[in-house]
């Protein structure tokens, strides 16, 4: 019995490449319709202006940076010594007392101190301390001065029940004069921090580098219209 071929069962059997095709075979279509977007694209992409930066206004950003990256680095390099470096001595917790490093030529530098925590149900307050033997200065930035001024606390630092005290560069502060010999960044150096309650506790002070503790001293410029 001869049965009638089915043409579309032929059709489907024909080679994709030898289908007719009077435009072209459907992928030469796919081909030409992404080389038109693709090309579409590129010219798009040449039309759009490219943004210029002026020399004055990368100058300008990156001055304005300066503070933030100062900051970052304070805490990216101190933060990590604060986390091993600390005491605990009845009620209070002092985390990472620091010493900016020196060499035999400077006979002064400043100390820090990340944290005080006073974890007790009465008050205390930092009234001094001690570097190799030195009595230091509290000191307190001037708010608004510059460059940068600073004025002794004679009265010390308070520290609230549950409270917190920081001293720390642009802000709080311990001034070390009449030092002799150098302080290398990375050892340690003796001292003491004193409380009106807790007393006198020894501690050690870590060196770090002297930019950390550079204060902000850019004069402030006034602009008239």
């Amino acid at each position: 019995m001869v049965t009638k071929e089915d043409p579309q069962l032929r059709c489907r059997n024909v080679p994709f490449s030898d289908r007719k095709d009077p435009k072209g075979t459907i992928a030469t279509q796919v081909r030409d319709r992404l080389l038109r977007t693709w090309s579409g694209k590129r010219k798009r992409e040449q039309r759009r202006p490219m943004m210029r930066w002026k020399p004055a206004t990368l100058m300008a950003s990156a001055t304005a940076l300066l503070p933030l990256v100062r900051v970052v680095a304070i805490l990216a390099l101190v933060s990590s010594a604060a986390a091993s470096h600390e005491l605990e001595s009845g009620a209070l917790l002092i985390q990472h007392p620091w010493v900016a490093a020196k060499d035999m030529t400077h006979a002064a530098t400043t100390a820090y101190v990340v944290e005080i925590q006073n974890r007790g149900a009465t008050p205390d307050r930092l009234l001094g301390a001690s570097l190799s033997g030195k009595k230091g200065i509290l000191q307190k930035v001037v708010a608004g001065a510059r460059p940068a001024r600073f004025a002794a606390q004679d009265q010390g630092f308070p520290i609230e029940p549950g409270g917190f005290v920081r001293l720390q560069p642009n802000g709080a502060r311990i001034l070390f004069e009449g030092l002799h010999g150098a302080l290398k960044e990375g050892e340690m150096v003796k001292g003491t921090l004193e409380f009106e309650k807790a007393g006198t506790i020894a501690i050690d002070f870590m060196i770090e580098p002297a930019s950390l503790s550079e204060e902000d001293d850019r004069p402030i410029h006034h602009h008239h219209d």
